[in-house]
């Protein structure tokens, strides 16, 4: 049967991934595996994610400032006031987080699109909108709301064992991310309740599952 093995992982997404591959038939091996134990692990393809770098060399060469990106205020406005960045390589201020990121998802570049071009209207907002991501792999269909940094506590709900949970995250006690594996309501539930004034405790989270 086919090995593959899983580092690096969320608690919800991780954990989504090691169940959907064992259950096609693969082995997996969760955790790191060091040279020193002996095993030797052979393979005919080796996949590694390691994140990418921004393309931002039209934006150097424009003498735009760039740092992991290119750097944006809160209204997505570039070192140069005529200029907006939107997307994957916007380095933008997040509220929530209090620190720079840049996000490579679909929903991101719709979202700061809009956002310029209510600010071109003359309807200026910082932008602040809610992160989410989706991913189908075979019959699991895995689902985020919110961005886990920072995050100090897990809350699980639903068994994993089922293949149909969802993980919350709290950061300081508020609800900060919700990932979701064949749970379309705890993902549109966290999508309605993250970066508003409604609220979800750790206490609640476990009383419901």
């Amino acid at each position: 049967m086919p090995t593959v093995l899983i580092t690096g992982a969320s608690t919800g997404i991780g954990r989504a991934t090691a169940l959907g591959l064992a259950a096609s038939g693969w082995t997996v091996l969760a955790g790191v595996r060091k040279a020193a134990d002996g095993e030797a692990l052979s393979a005919d393809l080796v996949v590694v994610g390691i994140g990418v770098v921004a393309e931002d060399a039209l934006a150097r060469d424009c003498g735009l400032e760039c740092d992991n990106g290119i750097v944006v205020d809160e209204f997505l406005l570039t070192s140069d006031s005529t200029i907006s960045a939107i997307g994957d390589c916007a380095h933008f201020p997040h509220a929530a987080l209090g620190l720079r990121t840049r996000l490579e998802s679909v929903q991101n570049a719709v979202d700061q699109g809009r956002a310029v071009a209510a600010r071109l209207m003359g309807k200026p907002k910082p932008y602040n909108e809610l992160a989410w991501f989706w991913s189908d792999q075979g019959d699991l269909k895995l689902m985020i709301a919110g961005l886990a940094h920072g995050v100090d506590q897990w809350v699980v709900r639903g068994d994993p064992a089922t293949r149909a949970f969802s993980t919350f995250g709290f950061r300081d006690g508020k609800l900060a991310v919700v990932e979701s594996v064949n749970k379309a309501g705890d993902h549109a539930a966290a999508k309605r309740i993250i970066g508003t004034t409604k609220t979800m405790t750790p206490e609640v989270s476990l009383s419901r599952r």
